[in-house]
């Protein structure tokens, strides 16, 4: 499973580090020994001080950015918030090979509400969760490649511009219909 991203998410000083308090930095604190588990931080950004940015910097899990050919190149990608809900993130798992994992969010996308846990990606709540996704693949080899293809069929659909093209017609018909000429 793989997450390379920035620390983003809250603003960071060097408490915050130490006590890895954003999501990101928890998970990433948790997978740091796990060989499964690709969880790296790989933008210092959001914080508040140098003296925070060097210790972030400094932690076993903070590495180089890593670009989506090689991330795509995991059998599970795992999307977490970081300021907002994870915009690319998600549409470049749905349209991989690859198994979307994805942690809960407080903001949501316009198509959100029509991918369905279990088949069209993951969900998962805690590293725990990870893990016995990796646990079910390891001891059943493409047990959810299911839900790689059936995520790869809702990008087709609903994430291809012609269909985003025609959610925001829908979208500006509907805001017309309700403003006042």
């Amino acid at each position: 499973a793989c997450f390379v991203g920035a620390s983003s998410g809250m603003s960071l000083s060097a408490d915050a580090v130490r006590r890895h308090a954003s999501q990101r930095l928890a998970l990433a604190s948790a997978f740091v020994d796990d060989p499964r588990v690709l969880f790296r931080i790989a933008g210092a950004v959001q914080c508040e001080s140098d003296e925070a940015r060097q210790l972030l910097m400094a932690q076993p899990y903070f590495c180089p950015p890593m670009g989506w050919q090689d991330q795509l190149k995991h059998r599970f990608l795992i999307s977490v918030d970081g300021n907002g809900a994870t915009c690319s993130r998600v549409v470049k798992s749905l349209r991989s090979h690859s198994v979307l994992v994805k942690f809960p969010s407080d903001q949501e996308l316009y198509y959100f509400p029509l991918l369905e846990a279990g088949r069209h990606y993951l969900h998962a709540k805690s590293p725990d969760d990870v893990r016995r996704i990796l646990d079910e693949e390891a001891a059943s080899p493409g047990c959810h490649a299911g839900v790689a293809s059936a995520g790869q069929r809702f990008a087709a659909q609903y994430l291809q511009a012609p269909a985003v093209f025609h959610y925001t017609q829908l979208l500006m018909r509907g805001y017309a219909a309700r403003v006042p000429a």
